[in-house]
């Protein structure tokens, strides 16, 4: 639900996702990392992943500006910017979401989530750290299942991380239906325009 509304938003930057299957996913994911410029030092694109974060799923009012997706069309065409791959990661994953919504193209819980573990993967790897955004995306992917220790275990560990982040409180409530963490929701988020959609009929 969440993902979906940053794909109008990245479909004009990025759309040339092909019908895969995983394997193919994983090997065209590994040729764009061969081909970036890998530099720990370089926080572009945690900071990038944060602001994205931030502004469409943690601020009380989704918000995107043109200044923002100004800059990430800067990045993905400046040959110096480090760690490319991580953006153009997110940028093909939101093209597969736009083009199974669309019936054009299959796109499965399994390519979802090999997509999602290789940015996680290469977040840890880089960064040593998973930004919240890579926690949530790979929240609604286990959630297709319906509950499961590792759908649990990743929201609590994106919870740990991020202990103020309201979509993953709320993929918790949803799931686990816990009463005290609908009321926190309520009285300290009741602005929030993910706590009002799907809290609204709650209060």
């Amino acid at each position: 639900m969440m993902k979906l509304l940053l794909i109008s938003l990245f479909s004009c930057l990025f759309m040339c996702t092909q019908a895969q299957d995983k394997l193919d996913i994983i090997k065209s994911l590994q040729e764009l990392k061969n081909k970036s410029h890998i530099d720990g030092e370089d926080s572009t694109m945690l900071k990038l992943y944060h602001e994205l974060y931030f502004n469409s799923l943690q601020k009380d009012v989704f918000s995107l500006d043109p200044e923002l997706l100004n800059r990430i069309q800067s990045l993905i065409k400046g040959p110096r910017t480090k760690n490319v791959h991580l953006l153009v990661s997110l940028l093909k994953y939101q093209d597969a979401i736009r083009l199974r919504e669309e019936g054009k193209i299959k796109f499965d819980q399994e390519m979802q989530l090999a997509m999602i573990n290789f940015m996680d993967q290469e977040f840890l790897e880089i960064y040593n750290q998973t930004p919240a955004l890579v926690y949530i995306y790979k929240t609604e992917t286990l959630e297709m299942n319906g509950q499961s220790p590792e759908l649990l275990e990743n929201i609590e560990q994106g919870l740990k991380a991020f202990p103020d982040c309201i979509p993953l409180k709320l993929y918790l409530y949803n799931n686990y239906k816990n009463e005290a963490l609908k009321k926190e929701l309520l009285q300290n988020h009741a602005s929030h325009w993910l706590v009002k959609l799907k809290l609204s009929q709650a209060k």
